[in-house]
């Protein structure tokens, strides 16, 4: 099949043929995007890490990493989660 026909329901068809009924993917935004592109993606799991973005040459903001911080609490309303580190 050529790339441009792909679809999430094609790849999902196939994959069940072959006797998988529970399809992980870790795809990239290709992955993404043609599994729900179509509705076949029905879940949708995502890792957050803290990560403080520097504009200049020394890394992180203020030298700070993942490391540096650790979660205190964090809590969600509608679709927003909200975490709080201490430093």
């Amino acid at each position: 099949m050529p790339t441009d026909d792909l679809t999430g329901a094609w790849v999902v068809q196939e994959l069940q043929k072959l006797g998988l009924y529970r399809v992980v993917s870790e795809g990239g935004p290709f992955v993404q995007n043609l599994l729900r592109s179509d509705g076949s993606l029905n879940e949708m799991d995502i890792t957050i890490s803290p990560m403080i973005m520097g504009t200049n040459n020394s890394g992180s903001a203020f030298g700070m990493t993942p490391s540096d911080m650790t979660l205190h609490s964090y809590a969600h309303g509608d679709n927003n989660v909200f975490a709080r580190y201490f430093l």
